[in-house]
């Protein structure tokens, strides 16, 4: 259930945008089986946890590219020596190559 809050740069994402980020959550739910079975499920339950309201969120008003880029930001800082993907978005882009 969507709350009262909003968010600054909180909007309504584009047709493409919202292509761009269902792109983005289909890379990133490939990479929580890949880091379940290489044996790091704490990694996959943190990747989750920056994903877990992007559908939630993706056609309303209340979605902001700056809190998921602020996810996004803290899990690459966390795992920075084992990242191979880079997933944080621009707006209206996804940036899901691997690096």
């Amino acid at each position: 259930m969507i709350t009262d809050w909003k968010l600054a740069d909180a909007s309504m994402p584009t047709d493409a945008e919202r292509n761009n980020l269902s792109r983005l959550l289909h890379l990133a739910s490939v990479g929580f089986g890949a880091l379940i079975l290489g044996g790091q499920p704490q990694r996959a339950k943190d990747r989750s946890e920056a994903f877990r309201n992007v559908p939630l969120l993706l056609r309303t008003g209340h979605f902001s590219f700056k809190a998921v880029r602020d996810f996004l930001v803290r899990h690459r800082q966390q795992y920075a020596k084992k990242i191979r993907a880079h997933y944080l978005p621009a707006r209206g882009k996804s940036n899901a190559a691997t690096q």
